[in-house]
């Protein structure tokens, strides 16, 4: 549910369309500029429905090896094993790839 309702944003665009300060018009409502700027970009791109749905910015999910399954090794098919050795190649060269300065923990420092 969103902090604020689709007409108070709706309030909000049109007061800074009319002002044109977005400083002011985030003071006038008490807001913060950053949501007034998203919801003016919102509203110039998509009209007043675009206000209605919140921006949903979140970060992907880090997706684990989809290979490593319940079932031993034994148990899979040759066609699972080949795609989970092509998965598991492409992890190490892109490991190798990465510089190493990224892996390793900074020097200690004395005291």
């Amino acid at each position: 549910m969103s902090k604020y309702t689709l007409h108070f944003k709706y309030q909000a665009v049109l007061h800074y369309l009319h002002i044109r300060s977005q400083q002011r018009t985030a003071d006038h409502y008490g807001i913060s500029r950053t949501h007034l700027r998203r919801w003016i970009r919102a509203y110039q791109e998509g009209g007043i429905g675009a206000l209605e749905h919140p921006q949903s910015k979140t970060m992907p999910q880090h997706r684990k090896n989809p290979f490593i399954a319940d079932k031993p090794d034994h148990e899979k098919t040759q066609a699972e094993l080949i795609e989970e050795l092509c998965y598991m190649r492409a992890e190490v060269a892109y490991l190798k790839a990465v510089p190493l300065k990224h892996l390793t923990l900074p020097p200690k420092r004395k005291l």
